[in-house]
């Protein structure tokens, strides 16, 4: 989280099937975004939508070949891959962010900021199931990373169909940390409202 976050990261925003379409009106602009779990905005527990940085960082291709550069001369470096994965993450490359977190991981296991942008990364590649283990993975060491537990309700709630179980993992948030702010400065209840929403007005045959 040390490092200063110059732009925000591409926005994951495939397209959402027209059975969600109820779910979408509840939960607002909160349904299908995520949020990277290491490069937050300064605002404690507060993060702005990811946006593609591509647009926004002309400079990002030097900096992926130095990044890349960096982990051959220092191969043994965790924060060298953690940063070149972010890099691809910038770039919207996603399978090679995640194999970049993966080595960093395998280097140092357990970081939760780490799994947690792997888990977005993931959920870029169509991959939710992975994309919910990872964040799983994060929560393991951190059982109130708000963004790993705010990433994993929007998974499983547009990508897998399972609104009851997205607003479980809100309320078991809640319970460890009732004062949790959630990505866009919303206090934890409200959000837990529009998710609970969401749940009611999705078809019962998805459910």
């Amino acid at each position: 989280m040390a490092r200063k976050k110059k732009s925000s990261a591409p926005r994951l925003d495939p397209v959402v099937a027209g059975i969600f379409l109820l779910a979408a009106m509840a939960v607002g602009f909160y349904l299908g975004t995520l949020y990277q779990g290491s490069r937050q905005a300064a605002a404690p527990g507060s993060s702005a939508p990811l946006q593609a940085a591509s647009n926004q960082e002309p400079d990002l291709a030097p900096r992926i070949a130095a990044a890349e550069a960096k982990t051959k001369t220092d191969s043994q470096n965790p924060e060298a891959w953690t940063n070149l994965g972010n890099l691809y993450f910038d770039a919207d490359q996603p399978a090679k962010a995640v194999s970049a977190y993966e080595k960093s991981l395998e280097l140092k296991p357990g970081n939760p900021d780490v799994l947690t942008d792997m888990g977005v990364m993931y959920r870029h590649l169509n991959l939710p199931l992975r994309a919910v283990e990872s964040f799983d993975a994060a929560l393991a060491v951190n059982p109130v990373h708000v963004i790993a537990v705010f990433n994993k309700a929007i998974v499983l709630l547009n990508d897998l169909g399972k609104p009851e179980e997205a607003v479980k993992a809100l309320q078991a948030l809640k319970a460890k940390k009732p004062d949790a702010i959630l990505p866009g400065g919303r206090k934890l209840d409200d959000v837990i409202q529009e998710f609970g929403g969401a749940a009611k007005a999705m078809p019962a045959f998805n459910r």
